[in-house]
């Protein structure tokens, strides 16, 4: 951006002699002026035609292009020309885009991830995890692994139907000899290796850059609408929460913590099938009647920050269960009572000598969050016994709170008195 700004604040001015001499010159030959060469020369790169800066773009590799069309807007436009990333997806993958409804960026930008995905297989642990739990792997997954010659996963098997859904391999291809006798299944199940499933593909399709054509097809369908429409959905949803007459801060918490049970519900199916509308809204209105049900029961914004981070906050958000809603009010009520506790009267000798990091955990609006439990500091361990006072309810671990609380201050106390002596 600042190269940007650096060329509107320039002006370019002329490499021979000055614009005066140029001038004298003119006059003294009888020429009338003409214009000078700060005044031919464009003042700016965004001056230049849309079909001059084709020329300069066509230069660029992709990840400079995207850069490129990251500084303003009309760079954006030019950089989202089709010809620039059909020219990309030719020289890259082989793969011919003329006359298809998908938009050429969106298709490099589904090969250049899955090839550089596929490349880490060796060493990522979580793809690997991914292909080899289950056989054959997820139906996303499995459509990719056509493209590659030679995949390390064992054979697959699979319904003639769903080779032909798939890869577009018709069922004259399948040949009988493949078949599997399965009593158990009502399903004919063919057994392929991936490389025979990649041949058998290209034989098909004629062309590798044809398969790949076909996948894309299919991901478009799949994948990519589905990921479109659902944040539309999700700027419909916050279109509505914005026109409640709420406060900013429940209008922004209603709306994470419903996405996100929204999203938690969803995710499955949005892997394999399209979420329409009316689904959406459906499964978003009873995450939010639960949502705006815990912030009835937290009573204000300060307890319902509070009970985000407790188990039961998020068995209620996947079950709706009421029972849950119960145990979140007797985690408040014990939260106060630790409080109440420490700002007794008596207890006030024990306030003064606690440190910061204690005196926090016993108040009110303090959140002990996992992370917190672990090690062997006195903080630590506080935070553990709280922890399960909190959640179980038993007495007993109450009285080992007051304990530790009070060990503490009478070591300090201990402590300032040797430093007095």
């Amino acid at each position: 951006m600042e190269f940007w700004a650096e060329m509107d604040r320039a002006e370019l001015v002329p490499t021979y002699g000055s614009e005066d001499s140029g001038c004298d010159s003119e006059k003294q030959s009888g020429i009338p002026p003409g214009p000078s060469v700060a005044q031919i020369l464009p003042r700016q790169i965004l001056d230049l035609s849309d079909e001059v800066l084709m020329l300069i773009l066509e230069l660029l590799d992709p990840t400079s292009l995207l850069n490129a069309g990251s500084t303003c807007r009309t760079l954006y436009r030019v950089c989202l020309s089709d010809s620039l990333w059909t020219r990309h997806c030719r020289f890259f993958f082989r793969l011919s885009l003329c006359d298809e409804t998908f938009p050429p960026k969106d298709a490099f930008r589904l090969l250049y991830i899955w090839h550089k995905v596929y490349s880490t297989l060796p060493y990522n642990r979580q793809l690997q995890d991914l292909l080899f739990k289950t056989c054959p792997p997820p139906k996303y997954w499995t459509q990719w692994l056509v493209l590659e010659e030679m995949v390390p996963l064992p054979p697959v098997q699979l319904p003639d139907y769903e080779i032909e859904e798939l890869w577009g391999i018709g069922k004259e291809c399948v040949l009988e000899s493949h078949r599997v006798s399965d009593d158990q299944s009502t399903e004919q199940l063919y057994k392929y290796t991936w490389k025979e499933l990649h041949n058998i593909a290209v034989l098909q399709h004629e062309h590798l850059g044809n398969v790949m054509k076909y996948v894309l097809r299919k991901q478009f369908v799949n994948s990519i609408r589905t990921v479109e429409n659902y944040f539309s959905m999700c700027k419909s949803l916050l279109a509505w929460i914005l026109g409640r007459s709420w406060g900013r801060l429940k209008q922004k918490k209603v709306y994470l913590d419903t996405l996100e049970g929204v999203y938690r519900e969803l995710k499955l199916e949005m892997q394999g099938s399209l979420i329409v509308h009316e689904h959406f809204w459906q499964v978003a209105k009873v995450q939010m009647t639960r949502v705006c049900k815990l912030e009835e029961t937290a009573v204000n914004y300060v307890n319902w920050r509070i009970i985000d981070s407790v188990p039961y906050y998020r068995l209620y958000m996947a079950s709706g269960n009421p029972s849950y809603l119960e145990q979140i009010k007797r985690f408040l009520w014990r939260k106060r009572m630790i409080n109440n506790w420490i700002l007794q009267e008596e207890n006030h000798w024990m306030r003064q000598l606690l440190s910061d990091d204690l005196i926090q955990l016993l108040e009110f609006d303090a959140k002990i969050c996992e992370d917190m439990l672990h090690g062997d500091s006195l903080s630590a361990h506080l935070s553990r016994t709280i922890w399960l006072y909190l959640h179980s309810g038993e007495q007993h671990y109450m009285e080992a709170v007051k304990e530790i609380v009070l060990e503490c201050a009478k070591a300090r106390l201990n402590f300032y008195m040797s430093m007095v002596l």
